[in-house]
């Protein structure tokens, strides 16, 4: 079926038995579901061929110290990555909000953009309000070199979450 397993294992960082439930159905193993925040994995240096995100971004944009955040988990991506990995991110943003987020100093990931659209979409206005875009990272064999930017980039962050917080707040 078009829902066949990609991969046997899977390690999970989300707490959903929905998820968990369909992969189980499907025939895989469930190595470990950590429930931990993905800005802070509990694995190994290169650990994984490939790291999925389905809308972790979006959420995180929602929250407050956004771009924080979003950099904290993209550095932790990066971390537990092979050389040559894959970040796969599936998300409702547009590249001109979600690329600035793959391209910071402390990360070297290539990016490639596609657009995905829903299946059985009734009129063109449905084919519009539910599509998805697609970000392919591939981490960069000068990863760890781009890694040491990382309190810089953090600290400017930082002083932008400030000055957003004061604006908003006069």
């Amino acid at each position: 079926t078009e829902w066949d397993l990609l991969f046997t294992k899977y390690y999970d960082t989300d707490e959903s038995e929905i998820v968990t439930g369909v992969l189980l159905n499907k025939g895989a193993e469930v190595v470990e579901i950590d429930g931990t925040s993905p800005a802070s994995a509990s694995y190994e240096d290169e650990t994984f061929d490939i790291a999925i995100d389905k809308s972790t971004i979006d959420a995180l944009l929602w929250g407050n110290h956004a771009f924080v955040n979003v950099a904290k988990m993209t550095k932790e991506v990066q971390r537990v990555l092979k050389p040559e990995g894959h970040y796969l991110v599936i998300s409702y943003g547009k590249p001109d909000n979600r690329t600035v987020h793959f391209e910071r100093d402390h990360l070297a990931f290539s990016v490639e953009e596609s657009i995905v659209y829903p299946i059985n979409w009734k009129t063109d206005q449905e084919k519009m309000d539910k599509k998805h875009y697609v970000y392919a990272c591939k981490k960069e064999l000068n990863a760890s070199e781009a890694a040491k930017n990382w309190p810089q980039v953090l600290e400017w962050l930082k002083d932008q979450d400030k000055e957003q917080v004061a604006d908003e707040s006069s």
